[in-house]
C-alpha cells in the first residue's frame, strides 16, 4: 500500500510541476519591442557595443585598437612605449602615431584626416582611415541609423519575404517581436538556421529572426557565407624550381675569384650581412662586382643577413617599432646599393618571449622589399622543442609575409651532439618536411640539404666531432681504408675505424645520399632546394643535383 501511495505522489509531483511550466509558458504574452532611434554599427550580425568597440569622436565613427584585431586584422600592431599604430598588408606598412595628423606608408609621410586617439586607455582608429587601409577587407554600407560593415571577399546568402512578416527576437513564435512589419518582397541577408527559423539581417540593419514558411531563400552546400577563394594562394611562385646555395663570406670581399660557373643553381646567397648591436648597425661584407658578375651569368642575388645569432641584441632590436623601421630602411638601402634581386633572412638563436616581435619585424619588412621587387626568404630550423632555435619561429605566420621559407634540414646530429649520429638522415629529412607542411605551403617551401658530413670520435670519455667537406670526407675513408656500408634507413654510406680507445665514425654526405633528398622536393612538391654552403662541395655534384632536381 505504501509503495502505491508513494507512486500516486511522484507521479502528482510531476504532474503538478509540468502545470506550472506550461502555465507561466502560455501566460507570456508577445511584447513588440520598438526600435531604437539611436545610431548604432553592425558587423555582419553582430551589433557593436560603443565606447568597447567604437566611439563618435568629432563627428567621425572611431573603432577600437581592440575591435580591430578581433574582427578585422589579427595582425595590427601596438607599440605601447612608443604610442605607435602598425597596419601591414603584402603591399604596403603603415605606422600611425597617436594624437598626431600625419602618417607614413611605405616610409612615405601622408596626411590624415582625423588622427587616431587615445581616450581612457583606449586607442580608437578613424573610420576612414579604416576604409582606406582595408577597402580590400571589408565593404560599408551606411544608412540613416547604422554602418553596416561586411567582408570583401565573401559572397552573403540573400532571402526573400513571401509575405508581411515580424521579426523576432528569438527562434520561436512567442518571443519578442522587434521592428516594424517587413514588407512582402523584401530582401534580407540570412546568416543562420536555427530549427524551423531563419537568423536575417535586414538593410537597415535589423538582425533577428523570421519563420522559414515566410522566407524563400535559395543556398548551396556552403551556406551562408562563402568565401571567395583566391587563385593566387595556391599557386606556385615560379615554374622554375629554385636551386640556392649559400656562399659563406666570413670577411669583407677583397675579390671576386670564388665567382664560378655553378652548373644548375639560379640562386647564390653570399653571407655577406650580419646587424651588430641593438642600433642596427650592419657589418657589411658585399662586393657590387661580385654581384655583378653572377647576374651577368644568369644568377640572381639573395644576400643572407644575420642577426649574429645573439639573443640578446635581437630582443633590443626588435623590441622598438622604431627601430625595426630604421633597421628595415637601411637594408633596403644596402640591397639596393648592391642590386639584389631578394634577401635571405638568417636570424637564429632567438628568445622565445621574441617570437611575436621577430614575425612583427618580416610582417614590417616584406611590403618594403615587395614593393621594390625583391624576393623575400627566411630561413626556418625543423620543428622542435628548443625555446630559442625553433619554437621562436611562427612559421604558420611567418610564410604568409615571406615569398620562401628556407627549411634547414641539416644538424640533426650537430657539432656537441652528445650521441654520434648523421648530419641529416633521409627519415628525419622527411619528417622535417612533413611536420614544415602543416604550417608553411608547399610552394613556398625550399629544402636545405647539406655539403658536410661529421667524423665522429667515441670513446669512454665521451663524444665529438668534426665537421669535414665532401672531399675532405672521401679522403678521411681513402686513408683509413674504411670499408662503408650502405645504411637504408639514412639512405646513406656508413664506416666506421677502431684508433686505439677511440671509435671513428661517419655518415657520408654525397651524391647517393643527395639523390633521395632531393627526391623528397619532387614527392612533396616543393619550391625547390638550397644547400649549404658553396665550397663544401665535390665539382661533379652541381650537375648531379641538377639532373636530379630536373
Amino acid at each position: 500500500m505504501r509503495k502505491i501511495l508513494t507512486f500516486i505522489m511522484s507521479i502528482f509531483i510531476i504532474v503538478f510541476v509540468v502545470y506550472i511550466i506550461y502555465s507561466d509558458y502560455t501566460q507570456v504574452e508577445v511584447q513588440n519591442i520598438s526600435e531604437d532611434d539611436s545610431f548604432f554599427v553592425l558587423i555582419e550580425d553582430i551589433k557593436l557595443m560603443e565606447e568597447s568597440d567604437y566611439m563618435y569622436i568629432d563627428d567621425e565613427i572611431h573603432f577600437t585598437y581592440e575591435f580591430l584585431k578581433e574582427f578585422v586584422d589579427e595582425d595590427l600592431f601596438y607599440d605601447k612605449e612608443e604610442s605607435v599604430v602598425v597596419i601591414t598588408n603584402q603591399q604596403s606598412v603603415g605606422r600611425f602615431s597617436l594624437e598626431m595628423s600625419t602618417g607614413t606608408i611605405n616610409g612615405k609621410e601622408i596626411q590624415l584626416i582625423t588622427p587616431l586617439r587615445n581616450i581612457n586607455q583606449n586607442v580608437y582608429v578613424p573610420n576612414n582611415l579604416v576604409k582606406e587601409i582595408y577597402r580590400d577587407e571589408l565593404v560599408f554600407k551606411w544608412n540613416d541609423k547604422s554602418l553596416i560593415v561586411d567582408y570583401a571577399g565573401y559572397e552573403y546568402i540573400e532571402g526573400e519575404l513571401k509575405e508581411d512578416s515580424q521579426v523576432h527576437l528569438s527562434p520561436h513564435k512567442r518571443s519578442a517581436r522587434i521592428g516594424n512589419n517587413l514588407e512582402a518582397g523584401e530582401k534580407v541577408v540570412v546568416f543562420a538556421e536555427e530549427s524551423s527559423w531563419f537568423k536575417i539581417r535586414t538593410k537597415e540593419g535589423l538582425v533577428g529572426y523570421v519563420h522559414e514558411d515566410n522566407l524563400l531563400i535559395e543556398y548551396g552546400k556552403n551556406r551562408f557565407r562563402i568565401k571567395m577563394e583566391n587563385a593566387e594562394n595556391t599557386t606556385s611562385n615560379t615554374s622554375e624550381l629554385i636551386n640556392l646555395t649559400w656562399d659563406y663570406t666570413y670577411a669583407p670581399m677583397r675579390n671576386v675569384e670564388s665567382v664560378q660557373d655553378l652548373p644548375g643553381v639560379n640562386v647564390v646567397a653570399p653571407t655577406w650581412f650580419d646587424v651588430t648591436d641593438i642600433e642596427g648597425t650592419i657589418y657589411d661584407k658585399g662586393s657590387r662586382e661580385y654581384s655583378r658578375l653572377y647576374r651577368e651569368k644568369g644568377y640572381r642575388i639573395w644576400p643572407a643577413v644575420t642577426n649574429s645569432f645573439d639573443p640578446e641584441l635581437t630582443s633590443e632590436l626588435l623590441k622598438s617599432s622604431d627601430t625595426r623601421e630604421k633597421l628595415i630602411d637601411e637594408l633596403l638601402n644596402i640591397y639596393q646599393y648592391y642590386q639584389a634581386d631578394g634577401i635571405n633572412i638568417d636570424f637564429e638563436n632567438i628568445y622565445y618571449e621574441d617570437r611575436d616581435n621577430l614575425t612583427q619585424f618580416v610582417r614590417e619588412l616584406y611590403p618594403i622589399f615587395n614593393s621594390n621587387g625583391l624576393t623575400v626568404s627566411m630561413d626556418v630550423t625543423p620543428r622542435s622543442t628548443s625555446p630559442n632555435w625553433s619554437m621562436v619561429y611562427d612559421r604558420e605566420k611567418l610564410q604568409e609575409s615571406l615569398d620562401y621559407v628556407m627549411l634547414m634540414a641539416y644538424d640533426q646530429h650537430w657539432a656537441a651532439s652528445p650521441i654520434a649520429g648523421s648530419v641529416a638522415e633521409y627519415w628525419w629529412v622527411e619528417n622535417s618536411v612533413t611536420r614544415i607542411l602543416e604550417q608553411v605551403p608547399p610552394h613556398k617551401l625550399v629544402l636545405g640539404m647539406p655539403f658536410y658530413s661529421r667524423v665522429w670520435d667515441v670513446d669512454d670519455s665521451g663524444v665529438s666531432s668534426q665537421a669535414v667537406t665532401m672531399s675532405t670526407a672521401m679522403e678521411f675513408i681513402e686513408k683509413n681504408e674504411i670499408e662503408t656500408t650502405w645504411d637504408e634507413n639514412s639512405k646513406q654510406y656508413y664506416g666506421e675505424i677502431k684508433v686505439g680507445d677511440i671509435t671513428r665514425k661517419i655518415w657520408l654526405e654525397d651524391e647517393n645520399s643527395l639523390y633521395y633528398k632531393v627526391s623528397i622536393v619532387h614527392k612533396y612538391n616543393l619550391a625547390g632546394m638550397a644547400t649549404w654552403r658553396k665550397g663544401f662541395e665535390i665539382p661533379s655534384v652541381w650537375r648531379s643535383l641538377d639532373s636530379y632536381l630536373n
